[in-house]
């Protein structure tokens, strides 16, 4: 009989070491998770921010945007050309903030007039054609113009 109580306290005693070793297992897992690395997750960052753009997109203050790239010592006479074409096509045009990148220049024109106020901002040479009907003083359209820094090669 005393055998067999041997072999119930052996069998009871590795059990129990068992079910400690498995709790022991099992609190390293749970509270010590740093050792694996963590999962990336810029996709699905990136996934929902482009979403929340989409689904809140702003409204656009700008009827057209042009964007030309200039050197920045010409920064200001580029400046001051913009705005005497916005002035001559019944118009005004102002500076706006700018960074290391570039410049933004906000002009009002009449509408039927972007198109060339388009092309005479791209194209230096190119001047544009006045028409002789007084333009609608009611109606405006708003054109960013975006200029852009030329890379320096130092």
């Amino acid at each position: 009989m005393r055998t067999d109580r041997r072999k119930k306290l052996a069998i009871a005693g590795i059990f129990l070491l068992g079910m400690i070793f498995g709790v022991g297992v099992v609190c390293l897992v749970l509270f010590f998770p740093g050792r694996r690395p963590a999962p990336d997750t810029s996709r699905l960052t990136a996934t929902f921010e482009g979403a929340a753009q989409r689904a809140l997109r702003m409204p656009e203050v700008t009827d057209t945007e042009v964007e030309r790239v200039i050197d920045k010592p010409n920064l200001d006479t580029e400046v001051e050309r913009i705005k005497r074409l916005a002035g001559k096509l019944g118009g005004t045009a102002v500076q706006g903030a700018g960074d290391e990148a570039g410049v933004d220049v906000l002009a009002e024109i009449p509408p039927e007039l972007t198109h060339q106020f388009s092309d005479a901002v791209k194209d230096p040479a190119k001047e544009p054609v006045i028409s002789p009907q007084v333009p609608n003083e009611d109606a405006k359209a708003f054109v960013a113009v975006k200029l852009k820094f030329r890379e320096s090669k130092e």
